[in-house]
C-alpha cells in the first residue's frame, strides 16, 4: 500500500492506491511525496520532542525534522522553554491517540527507533504529526540521508511558522546565521543551524561539488556533496551552478572541514532568497541581529512563503487515481 502526500502548507492529506495514473502536466501538477503505509497504534508516551512510545512498547522518531534541544551548558535538571514547548503540545495532540504510520525508504533508524511520518486519526479526519509541529514552530526541517521524503512538502510546513514567528522562531537561540560570520559559525559546530550569505562561487572536482561563500576556502564558510549522490546529477548541478552570485539560506548541521562546512543531501537544502522588500518582523531573526556590514536585519522569507492573492492555503486536486481512497 501506498501513501501519496501532497504539498498543502496549511493542512495534509493524503490518499492510497494499488496503482497509479497519469498526472495533469509537471508544471500545473504539485509536488508529492511517496510513503509505504505501515501499521496503527496507539501512542502512550512522549520521550522527547521528537520521539513517540507506541502501545507495542516501540518507539518512533519522527523523520525529516529536529525538535528543539537543551544547550550542551543547561544542567540536565534545567528547563529549555522551546523543548518543554514541543513535548506539551505533542502530548496535546497524541497521548492516547490513535496513529498510523507511513515510511519512505528507510524503516529503523541506528537505534533500532522506527523512523517514520505519523498521521493522527480520528473521527474529525487525520494530521500529519510533522507538519503540524512545523507549523507551530516546534521543530525546523533536517534532510538526513535516512529521511529525504517529502522535503518540499515539510519546508512548505515550516514556512508556515516561520512566517508567523511561532514557537522557536522566537527565539533568539534559533536565529538566522550568517555565512560571512565564519568564526561564529566555527563556534556552532555539531548544531543544526540555517544559514544566509551570497554565494561566491560553485567548484566541481571529480569527486565532490562545493557551494563556496568566501574568497578563502580554508577559513569561509562552504556547503558541499558527493557527486556520488543521486540527488546530484547534472540538473541539480547546473541549478547550484546557477546561484552564483546570488543571496540563498543552507540548512544543515556544521561540521569543522577547513572552515565552517554543512554536508549536502539533497538540493533543498539550498533556498533561494526573494531579493524584492521584506517585513521588518520575519523569520526568526533575532531582534538587532543583523548580517556584517549591514545596516539591519535582513532576513528574507524565501517567495513561496509570501501570502497570495485569495489566501495561502492550496486546495489539493481530486485524486487521478482510480479508486484512491482519502485517508
Amino acid at each position: 500500500m501506498v501513501m501519496m502526500v501532497g504539498s498543502i502548507a496549511a493542512a495534509s492529506s493524503c490518499a492510497v492506491s494499488r496503482a497509479f495514473a497519469a498526472g495533469p502536466p509537471a508544471e500545473t501538477q504539485p509536488a508529492q511525496c511517496t510513503l509505504k503505509a505501515g501499521d496503527t497504534h496507539t501512542v502512550v508516551a512522549i520521550i522527547d520532542a521528537q520521539t513517540l512510545e507506541l502501545d507495542d512498547g516501540s518507539h518512533v522518531r519522527l523523520a525529516g525534522i529536529v525538535a528543539p534541544i537543551p544547550p550542551a551548558f543547561l544542567t540536565a535538571e534545567a528547563v529549555w522553554p522551546p523543548e518543554a514547548q514541543a513535548i506539551a503540545g505533542l502530548k496535546q495532540l497524541l497521548l492516547g491517540e490513535t496513529v498510523e504510520l507511513a515510511y519512505a525508504t528507510t524503516h529503523n533508524d541506528r537505534w533500532g527507533r522506527r523512523l517514520a511520518h505519523v498521521f493522527r486519526t480520528d473521527a474529525a479526519g487525520r494530521e500529519w504529526v510533522q507538519g503540524w509541529m512545523l507549523r507551530h514552530g516546534h521543530a525546523r526541517v533536517d534532510p538526513l540521508p535516512d529521511s529525504l521524503a517529502c522535503i518540499g512538502e515539510l519546508l512548505a510546513h515550516e514556512r508556515q511558522g516561520m512566517k508567523a514567528d511561532l514557537g522557536l522562531w522566537k527565539n533568539p537561540a534559533y536565529r538566522i546565521r550568517w555565512a560571512d560570520a565564519p568564526q561564529r559559525l566555527m563556534r556552532l559546530r555539531n548544531t543544526f543551524q540555517l544559514i544566509e550569505g551570497s554565494v561566491r562561487k560553485v567548484a566541481v572536482t571529480r569527486g565532490r561539488l562545493y557551494v563556496n561563500f568566501g574568497d578563502d576556502w580554508r577559513s569561509d564558510f562552504t556547503a558541499g556533496a558527493s557527486r556520488q549522490s543521486p540527488a546530484f546529477g547534472q540538473q541539480a548541478l547546473a541549478q547550484l551552478q546557477s546561484l552564483e552570485g546570488k543571496r540563498v539560506r543552507v540548512r544543515g548541521w556544521i561540521e569543522r572541514r577547513n572552515g565552517p562546512y554543512v554536508e549536502l543531501f539533497h538540493p533543498l537544502q539550498i533556498e533561494t532568497l526573494d531579493d524584492g522588500p521584506q517585513p521588518a518582523a520575519s523569520t526568526g531573526v533575532a531582534s538587532g541581529e543583523s548580517p556584517p556590514g549591514s545596516k539591519g536585519p535582513t532576513a528574507r522569507v524565501p517567495a513561496e512563503a509570501q501570502p497570495r492573492a485569495g489566501g495561502d492555503e492550496k486546495k489539493r486536486p481530486k485524486p487521478e487515481v482510480p479508486d484512491a481512497l482519502d485517508l
